[in-house]
């Protein structure tokens, strides 16, 4: 499972190297899911995923605020925008702490 989540990580920090803010948070949700499914099968404990899940969503929140989003002609809010009003990017949790 570390194997599993540590690819995902890189291709988070691959598509962030690529400027590709839409990537960047597809491939987190890919690594949320191989957390939660780890979880599931009692590979992780669910205190300790939920921490590595907040720690994630931070900087995953912090790669996409600095990469360049589609500009308000596109739709867009600007950088790293969740959406036209801006705010946090789709995977962010409502209440900050990134649990379910």
């Amino acid at each position: 499972l570390a194997d599993a989540l540590r690819k995902r990580a890189d291709e988070v920090l691959d598509r962030y190297r690529e400027d590709d803010a839409e990537e960047v948070v597809a491939r987190s949700e890919d690594l949320f899911e191989e957390l939660s499914k780890g979880v599931e099968e009692g590979k992780v404990d669910p205190v300790r995923a939920g921490r590595i899940r907040r720690a994630f969503d931070a900087m995953v929140s912090l790669i996409v605020a600095e990469l360049p989003g589609p500009t308000p002609e596109e739709g867009g809010g600007g950088p790293g925008s969740g959406g036209p009003g801006g705010g946090p990017p789709p995977h962010a949790e409502a209440d900050g702490r990134g649990e379910d």
